[in-house]
């Protein structure tokens, strides 16, 4: 039985749509693949092209001949240029445009006439063969070089444009040496049908083909992003483990100093006449100044050690009136402590009193005088046994638009920019009571003003922690 040009030319461009409508979508949804773009148009002006050829004898004879076979040439040379961009290779956009263009007044001065089928058919056939030569060239060239892997859907994609320009200069040249072809015999003869048939297969490799081209693009794409985010990652640890070393050898040249400074203090202030007052507060700021470098240091080391772990694994059982009472006496400050009967918490002996004294040491800085800062211990059986520690003092409060960014890391309130800090402070004391399973927050002064002992108070920072039982 022969083959039916026409039914094989309608394959042809139902083919071309099913790609022109893949490759579109792709394209919808992977902008960042180079030359996807110009297959989608591509494969849309070639059908466009096919379809104007196929409704030859319904058309006008310029619109079917000349526009026609124009935009089927068009349709191959955008997807030569779509081929180029995604080898990464420049695009002979001029050399396209004027073959096109050529190949337009060609057809153009020849459609009215019969008597030239026959090279209207050779200029088609070797402008499409040229046209997908090129398609299929930077996909040959990228894959010698090695920037495209020589997989499946590679060779199958360039194996289709070479063969299809062997088939279109095959056909050229036979078409040149027929002595059959005369007249309006666009669809009769084996060789006519024979070629389409070939075109019909060349659409379906393509709209096989180039999903897979893409998808192994895709594929590479990631496993370059995966590259880039190890080698950022390794960067970052190398970087961290030299800021954590530099921040060690910091706190070891900032503690010895310190120390020293601090021994030497204690030194003087027990041997000055205690009629100096003026020389003892001097002392006194010192000591001060010296305990609020130390817990900077402390603070960054810490804040550094928080920020590399998920959990405390150094807690052991620690009476919390111990460590009150402690740094009490550290700032000078009062200490009301209320349960009647021993308490223990679980907690790490290290962190937990930086924690407090983080607090304690801002609630200082803020109040009128060491005098107006209070430190309250109870226990609260409400809803489950807590320890809840108050501190109080009386300076300036916080405003309730920052009670929930106070313990933000390096956030200061507008009432901490003329006092001295870096906003890691309150920070630190939230992280370590977290990971003590405890709360920390700023506790409302006009639901807690009846009550006396928070009565003419600025601030009130509480915390609640669970209670350790044996």
């Amino acid at each position: 039985m022969a083959l039916d040009a026409r039914t094989l030319m309608l394959m042809v461009i139902t083919f071309l749509v099913f790609s022109a409508l893949l490759l579109s979508v792709l394209w919808w949804m992977h902008h960042q693949i180079k030359g996807l773009s110009y297959w989608a148009i591509g494969m849309s002006i070639l059908a466009a092209g096919c379809a104007l050829v196929f409704l030859r004898n319904g058309i006008p004879l310029f619109v079917s001949v000349v526009i026609g076979n124009t935009l089927i040439a068009a349709g191959v040379a955008t997807i030569a240029a779509g081929s180029s961009l995604f080898a990464s290779k420049k695009p002979p956009v001029r050399l396209l445009v004027f073959l096109t263009f050529t190949l337009f007044l060609l057809l153009f001065l020849t459609h009215s006439r019969d008597d030239l089928l026959r090279g209207r058919i050779i200029i088609s056939a070797l402008s499409i063969g040229g046209f997908s030569f090129l398609a299929g060239l930077p996909l040959m060239q990228t894959r010698q070089g090695g920037k495209l892997r020589a997989s499946l859907a590679v060779n199958l994609v360039m194996g289709a444009f070479f063969l299809n320009a062997l088939v279109n200069f095959t056909r050229a040249g036979a078409v040149a040496f027929s002595d059959t072809l005369s007249g309006p015999t666009l669809w009769s003869g084996d060789i006519t049908a024979m070629y389409y048939l070939w075109s019909s297969l060349f659409a379906g490799c393509i709209a096989s083909g180039v999903p897979i081209l893409v998808a192994e693009r895709l594929s590479n794409l990631l496993r370059l992003q995966v590259r880039e985010i190890e080698s950022a990652r390794n960067a970052a640890e190398t970087a961290l483990c030299e800021q954590r070393n530099f921040l060690a050898m910091i706190s070891h040249e900032f503690r010895t100093p310190l120390s020293v400074i601090a021994a030497s203090s204690e030194v003087i202030a027990d041997n000055i006449d205690k009629r100096d007052e003026e020389s003892a507060d001097e002392i006194s700021r010192i000591r001060r100044s010296t305990r609020r470098l130390a817990n900077l240091v402390e603070g960054c080391l810490s804040d550094e050690w928080l920020a590399s772990t998920s959990q405390i694994t150094r807690k052991t059982q620690i009476d919390p009136h111990e460590v009150l009472e402690s740094l009490a006496g550290e700032y000078d400050v009062r200490l009301d402590w209320m349960p009647d009967q021993p308490v223990r918490i679980n907690a790490d002996a290290f962190l937990f009193p930086i924690s407090l004294s983080s607090v304690i040491d801002n609630a200082c800085k803020y109040a009128k005088s060491c005098d107006g800062v209070r430190i309250m211990g109870e226990l609260n059986t409400l809803h489950s046994e807590m320890l809840v520690i108050y501190v109080l003092d009386d300076g300036p409060g916080i405003a309730d638009e920052d009670a929930d960014r106070i313990f933000d890391k390096y956030y200061r309130g507008p009432n901490a920019l003329q006092k001295p800090g870096t906003g890691l402070g309150l920070f630190l004391s939230s992280r370590i009571i977290t990971l003590h399973d405890g709360t920390i927050d700023i506790a409302n002064r006009n639901q807690m003003k009846n009550s006396p002992q928070f009565a003419d108070t600025g601030a009130i920072v509480r915390i609640a922690l669970p209670i350790f039982h044996r």
